[in-house]
């Protein structure tokens, strides 16, 4: 008989502790969803910021196409420009000789 109340105490001992096991279980389950969440969440995040960055490297590779057309187109300009200088100034004497030489 002396059994009984010692069994019935090492179950109830057990039953507690299963019970305490269940519940961390439960926060356990629970705190690997919300990190499994969290990571889609993360991933996701990641995912959107590389499409972002491929488009802005994209962008800059077409800024920096512009930037060496312009610049070609600058240095043509001031070719051009230099050229019709030295034409003018070509002009101005060539007016001068003739205006000197009428003299």
């Amino acid at each position: 008989m002396r059994w009984v109340p010692m069994k019935s105490c090492i179950f109830e001992a057990f039953k507690i502790r299963l019970c305490l096991y269940g519940v961390r279980l439960d926060e356990s389950r629970r705190a690997a969803a919300d990190a499994r969440e969290k990571l889609e969440r993360q991933n996701q995040q990641l995912s959107d910021m590389e499409a972002e960055v491929g488009l802005l490297r994209r962008r800059v590779e077409q800024l920096e196409t512009d930037r060496d057309k312009d610049k070609k187109l600058i240095a043509q300009l001031q070719e051009s420009l230099n050229r019709a200088r030295a034409v003018r100034s070509l002009d101005v004497s060539s007016l001068s000789l003739s205006s000197v030489v009428c003299l």
